[in-house]
C-alpha cells in the first residue's frame, strides 16, 4: 500500500514504516479469526452431531442428509458473507487509513465510517467493479498458466506478470478513498514527479 502511495518501491524503507500499522492490523485479525471461531466452532460440532443422528436414526439417503444439513450451510454461509464484507472493508478502506493517517485500526474504522456517510452505493459499485475486474483477470491468469504448462504460476514469475495489475488494483482502491472527500488524500505528492516540465519556446 505504501509503495502505491508514495511511488516509490523503497522495500526496506516500506517494511520500516509500516510496522506499527502491521501490528495493529495484526491484533484485529486475530481478533476476527477467534470470532469466526466463536461462530463456526459450534456451528460445526452441531452439524456433526446432526449427522450423527441421523445415521444412527438409519438415514443413508444421501438427498436427505444433505437436506438436514440446509439450516447449517446457511448459518454458515450468513457468518461467512458477513465476514468477507468485513475483510473486504479492511483491506481496501481500513488498512490503507490505519496506513495513511497513523492511527490504529478503530480510529480507522471510525474515520472511514464519518468520510463514507452517505457513500453506501457507491462503496458497493466499487466491489461490484472489482468483482469484475478480478474475475476477468482471474481467467485470463488461468488461460495464461495452461498455456505455459503451468511455469506461469512460478511465484516470481506470476508477480512480474501480475505487477501491473496487482498495482493497479491497490491504486484504484485509494483513489476511491480520495474520492470520499478532501481530507481522505491518500497520494502523496513526490517532488520529483510534480515538478512542471520546463517551458518549451
Amino acid at each position: 500500500i505504501r509503495s502505491v502511495m508514495t511511488g516509490r518501491a523503497a522495500i526496506g524503507e516500506h517494511w520500516r514504516e509500516t510496522r506499527v500499522a502491521a501490528w495493529s492490523l495484526f491484533k484485529v485479525q486475530v481478533v476476527i479469526s477467534l470470532i469466526a471461531f466463536a461462530f463456526w466452532g459450534p456451528l460445526l460440532g452441531f452439524a456433526v452431531r446432526r449427522f450423527v443422528d441421523l445415521v444412527d436414526a438409519g438415514v443413508t439417503d444421501l438427498g436427505s442428509l444433505a437436506r438436514g444439513f440446509i439450516p447449517f450451510a446457511v448459518v454458515g454461509g450468513a457468518i461467512g458473507f458477513v465476514l468477507l464484507v468485513v475483510q473486504a472493508l479492511i483491506r481496501n478502506f481500513v488498512a490503507p487509513i490505519m496506513l495513511r493517517f497513523g492511527c490504529p485500526a478503530r480510529a480507522a474504522w471510525t474515520r472511514f465510517r464519518i468520510a463514507a456517510n452517505g457513500s453506501t452505493g457507491s462503496i458497493m459499485l466499487f466491489f461490484v467493479i472489482r468483482a469484475a475486474l478480478a474475475l476477468g483477470v482471474g481467467v485470463a491468469a488461468g488461460i495464461f498458466m495452461i498455456c505455459t504448462c503451468c511455469i506461469g504460476a512460478l511465484p516470481v514469475l506470476q508477480q512480474t506478470i501480475m505487477a501491473p495489475w496487482l498495482f493497479f488494483e491497490r491504486a484504484y482502491g485509494l483513489y476511491v478513498i480520495e474520492s470520499l472527500g478532501p481530507e481522505m488524500t491518500m497520494l502523496e505528492v513526490i517532488p520529483d514527479y510534480a515538478a512542471p516540465l520546463p517551458h518549451q519556446p
